[in-house]
């Protein structure tokens, strides 16, 4: 056994740095082995935290729908100066499971002769929560230019709304009976450049609709004019 050992002893010396060499490329290989493990248990455990992120957003993430009712004109006059009104009812349903805070409604009507300029209408609100299934109806009679209303329009409602924790916003784009459009603005990102694509989408959404009035497409019907003094 010491004669065995000790031959050991005299290859090692013999071989130093060949030994000396394979240690090093086992050190490198073992370092190469963990960092791929680190960096693969460090990308596991962001998509975790973003999977769990997103379920959580999705949970309570707002779920509404928005119906225009049939417009109503009417015709009013002021000292002798007539001007038209186009009345219609706002239909907002929370479809979620949570309750949502409702911040804020627009309203914009478009006309497709290009003489009447857009009319808008803001309805603030002070963070009225809307339980699920309850739907919020807003009223709403906006001036327009008169005989502006005797030419095709259409109605854009912009609805801001959050989950009651305020973790992120979300801007539901309804144009009478089109598709509503949803933008979510996270309190985490850059928010002034959210807006800035937001404003961009919905310029091209309000052409889309106006190009749709040039054609001559079906939009609402309205109910004969007041008569007047």
């Amino acid at each position: 056994m010491a004669y065995e050992w000790g031959r050991f002893i005299w290859w090692l010396g013999q071989n130093a740095a060949a030994i000396q060499a394979l240690a090093a490329i086992v050190v490198v290989l073992l370092t190469v082995a963990l960092v791929f493990v680190a960096g693969r248990y460090v990308r596991l455990t962001r998509e975790m935290s973003q999977t769990m992120r997103q379920q959580l957003a999705a949970a309570f993430q707002p779920n509404i729908g928005i119906m225009f009712a049939q417009p109503l004109r009417s015709e009013s006059w002021n000292n002798g100066v007539a001007s038209d009104g186009i009345a219609d009812t706002l239909q907002i349903q929370n479809r979620s499971a949570s309750p949502l805070k409702l911040h804020s409604v627009h309203i914009s009507i478009s006309f497709g002769d290009s003489r009447y300029q857009r009319c808008d209408k803001d309805f603030p609100f002070e963070d009225i929560v809307i339980s699920p299934d309850y739907i919020k109806q807003i009223h709403f009679d906006i001036t327009v230019p008169h005989t502006a209303s005797q030419n095709r329009f259409y109605k854009l409602a912009l609805v801001v709304c959050s989950d009651l924790a305020d973790v992120n916003e979300h801007w539901f784009i309804k144009v009478d009976k089109g598709e509503i459009s949803h933008h979510q603005f996270s309190k985490l990102t850059n928010r002034k450049a959210d807006l800035k694509r937001f404003s961009t989408e919905l310029d091209k959404l309000r052409q889309i609709y106006f190009t749709r009035l040039i054609e001559d497409q079906q939009f609402p019907e309205f109910t004969p004019p007041a008569s007047g003094p």
